[in-house]
């Protein structure tokens, strides 16, 4: 599948081609996750911190993008809330425990278990990704890909506050 690739911290005053556009194995879900195929991801400010390494991925290489959308392709285990054709939202949030003090307030990016879409776990540049069940936006057939969109793109609000837009825009 192509993806684009974040390899190394640069300086962006240094070069305008941060990222390389690369071939890399597609995705396979795995227990309590789906496979999407992308249909659009935004490009948010959190990208240039991971490339300019204000917030540095763990490892590299990974594909960024935390604001993806697209439509189920592939269920993993465990999957019951979605099926194949569902289309669905990334956020910032690709995971966190779900059980802590600060997931059970609305709070996730303070979990001490939070991972971020495209710095701890790859994101939306490229055709296909895997993500978590738990922080998914779903939205019903008849919901476009803007509704979608733009219940993900404020990634610093609550998780909690984020599926309530979603909810009121009709998905």
């Amino acid at each position: 599948m192509k993806a684009m690739l974040l390899e190394k911290i640069v300086s962006l005053s240094e070069t305008g081609e941060p990222l390389r556009p690369a071939d890399v194995p597609m995705p396979e879900p795995g227990p309590g996750q789906v496979l999407i195929k992308l249909g659009a991801c935004g490009v948010c400010h959190t990208e240039l911190d991971e490339i300019e390494g204000r917030t540095p991925p763990p490892g590299f290489p990974v594909i960024p993008g935390h604001q993806a959308v697209g439509i189920v392709e592939k269920t993993g285990e465990g999957v019951k809330r979605l099926k194949r054709g569902d289309r669905v939202g990334v956020g910032w949030i690709f995971s966190s425990c779900g059980k802590c003090r600060y997931c059970i307030e609305g709070n996730d990016n303070l979990c001490p278990e939070f991972r971020a879409t495209g710095r701890d776990a790859d994101g939306g540049y490229a055709e296909y990704m895997s993500a978590d069940l738990q922080p998914l936006f779903h939205g019903s057939e008849t919901c476009t890909f803007l509704t979608i969109f733009i219940s993900v793109t404020p990634s610093l609000a609550s998780s909690a506050l984020t599926r309530s837009v979603i909810r009121a825009a009709g998905a």
